[in-house]
């Protein structure tokens, strides 16, 4: 997936810092930490992420999507708390509620004993979206019961990253298609 989605495969070199993984979402990067190899677990969870930020990218090429909703539905720099459509509203607080409650599980973190600036970093709408596509990728039952309008969302409005949607899809019928496949 990573590969049909940035056009390479993602680089494993020591990253400073502590970062176990990081995206350039303008040269569509992914570069891993060697260390996250030691825990299986570890390293599909850290990937996911870094391509939950490659998917935000797509197929805009920016990042620069706003806020939660405006990452579901592919918009440009859309603030707005409501975004109304023929079937209802989509409200970035109900959003960000499941995000929130989410991502503290599956990333957890000391939001007491944190900086401001990591906990805002961690809490901010990027962060939040590549956290709930880690999940999907690793274990997308739970996506749907914690987070279910970021779940429907994110589907309902798939057609608009039609590059992920084909490759999701797709991955997803390989491994469905048992180990010889």
């Amino acid at each position: 997936l990573a590969k049909e989605l940035t056009g390479k495969t993602p680089l494993v070199r020591k990253l400073r810092g502590g970062t176990r993984g990081k995206a350039f979402a303008g040269s569509l990067e992914v570069k891993l930490d060697p260390r996250i190899f030691e825990n299986p677990q570890e390293a599909a969870k850290v990937l996911s992420h870094e391509l939950g930020h490659i998917t935000d990218y797509l197929p805009e090429g920016t990042g620069r999507t706003g806020n939660l909703v405006g990452r579901l539905l592919s918009l440009q720099k859309f603030l707005k708390q409501t975004y109304s459509t023929s079937d209802g509203e989509i409200q970035n607080k109900v959003i960000r509620a499941e995000m929130l409650a989410l991502s503290q599980e599956w990333r957890p973190f000391d939001i007491e004993k944190s900086s401001p600036s990591f906990v805002k970093y961690r809490q901010s709408p990027s962060e939040l979206y590549a956290d709930a596509i880690s999940v999907l990728f690793n274990d997308p039952e739970r996506l749907k019961l914690q987070a279910p309008e970021f779940y429907k969302t994110f589907f309902d409005f798939l057609d608009k990253k039609p590059t992920v949607k084909e490759n999701f899809f797709a991955l997803q019928e390989l491994l469905n298609s048992g180990e010889e496949a």
